[in-house]
């Protein structure tokens, strides 16, 4: 939750400052507005960033599960942090409920799973390259 809450933050900071704003804008002011003022927009930013963070913390206990390869566990995390993160992304005001932001926004969320994919074989590909060359220097020295 923490972490969520702090990337939320920190993008939302750095939006801030992109825009050259003077003043800290937690979300779109269509967000804002809905609230009131900016103090209330941000509270309610910081509980759906701590709920993001809540998605992205329990979600990767997935890739614990021992028994599922790489790509089983990819395809459910991302089927379940889709579910769950696209509905708050809309909530914090990041992109409106639009056919055309939610294309975008699959098409992005779909490249990033990719990605991580691809690093999670590579990084176990290694691994495992690794553990054959320690089992290997192991029979060696026997």
């Amino acid at each position: 939750m923490v972490g969520g809450t702090f990337y939320g933050f920190m993008i939302a900071l750095c939006i801030s400052f992109y825009y050259h704003l003077s003043y800290f804008q937690p979300s779109s002011d269509q967000f804002v507005k809905q609230f009131g003022n900016n103090l209330n927009a941000t509270a309610v930013s910081v509980i759906i960033w701590s709920l993001i963070g809540l998605v992205f913390s329990l979600s990767s206990t997935i890739f614990n599960i021992e028994t599922w390869g790489i790509t089983k566990k990819t395809i459910v995390h991302f089927i379940i942090t889709y579910l769950l993160f696209t509905p708050l992304t809309i909530l914090a005001g990041w992109f409106p409920l639009q056919l055309n932001f939610m294309i975008s926004f699959t098409i992005i969320f779909v490249f990033i799973y990719i990605w991580m994919w691809g690093l999670s074989f590579y990084k176990a590909k290694q691994t495992l390259k690794l553990i054959n060359q320690e089992i290997n220097a192991h029979k060696k020295a026997n």
